[in-house]
């Protein structure tokens, strides 16, 4: 984990960072040990928004901003925003925020707090020069007027469901993790608003995630675990926008122990993670270039 900053790694402390079934064996040994799975609470219902409230001149000034932050080389890793040093992550060199203010994204730029998470995680996890051109790839490819309302949803039902990278590749022989995976990815598809629906596919897919991690298949248990776990935390964004950036980090695990289980050497293993980074950053991308773009007169603009 690239976090050092304790104020910073304590605010990155979610309710969805749970041990893996993996860690309750090694230190228990015994499965009566594992953890009962979490329970999930009312999900906020979806609310559409748009991108920049409608404004270029808006957008202009956050590319200027990040711009003059890149150029400035104040973008760094591991902390949100410092003003002692006056540097910070993709989120703090915006929100100026020490503990993050993700939250702050709707309300000030009109762009979904989850795509602010998945913003924050992409960065964290891409080598420095690629994650100091993140944040400006990022606010560049949002359009003003751009509804965003829909774009994690696309982005989740391809994180579960992608013919290549998707969760449901690396569940092979695991038949209740591939359900899992399915029933998330099918509750996106619809931008499902029941909470009963989620919170039972969020059981669903800890129960999968438990079961792959005390499978006797070891050498592929790993990538299925962690599929069903990139499912789970998908099901609880539902509710929780920080959730996002666990499914997106559980997906990235699920890619290494996929690796890992073709006997990549102990070199390679590690790039399949950076790799599938990679392409979750290029499909969140395109997935926000697909959003539908409202065009608003300037009374509108202005009511916004």
């Amino acid at each position: 984990m690239l976090r050092t900053n304790p104020v910073r790694a304590t605010a990155r402390r979610s309710d969805d960072s749970r041990p893996s079934g993996r860690d309750v064996r090694a230190a228990h040994h015994q499965p009566h040990h594992r953890e009962a799975p979490p329970r999930t609470e009312t999900m906020t219902m979806i609310e559409t928004m748009l991108a920049y409230h409608g404004d270029p001149t808006l957008k202009a000034a956050v590319l200027a901003e990040m711009a003059d932050h890149r150029a400035a080389d104040r973008l760094i890793k591991g902390t949100y925003w410092d003003w002692v040093s006056g540097r910070g992550c993709a989120v703090g060199c915006l929100t100026y925020n020490p503990t993050g203010g993700h939250a702050e994204y709707p309300e000030r730029w009109g762009i979904p707090e989850k795509l602010a998470w998945l913003e924050d995680a992409v960065f964290e996890h891409l080598p420095l020069d690629h994650a100091t051109a993140w944040p400006l790839r990022f606010l560049t490819a949002i359009e003003p007027g751009a509804d965003l309302s829909g774009v994690y949803a696309a982005w989740s039902t391809a994180l579960m469901l992608d013919p290549k990278r998707g969760c449901i590749t690396r569940c092979a022989g695991f038949p209740e993790a591939k359900a899992t995976v399915r029933r998330v990815a099918g509750l996106w598809q619809v931008r499902s608003a029941d909470p009963v629906a989620w919170s039972m596919a969020a059981a669903a897919a800890w129960s999968a995630a438990e079961s792959a991690a005390w499978s006797a298949k070891p050498a592929t248990s790993a990538a299925a675990e962690s599929a069903a776990r990139s499912a789970w935390s998908s099901a609880r964004s539902a509710e929780s926008a920080r959730a996002a950036a666990s499914a997106a980090h559980n997906a990235a695990e699920s890619a290494l122990g996929q690796a890992r289980s073709t006997r990549a050497s102990a070199a390679s293993a590690p790039l399949a993670r950076l790799a599938h980074w990679r392409w979750m950053a290029d499909l969140l991308i395109a997935s926000i270039e697909s959003a539908p773009v409202a065009m608003l007169t300037e009374s509108e603009r202005v009511s916004r």
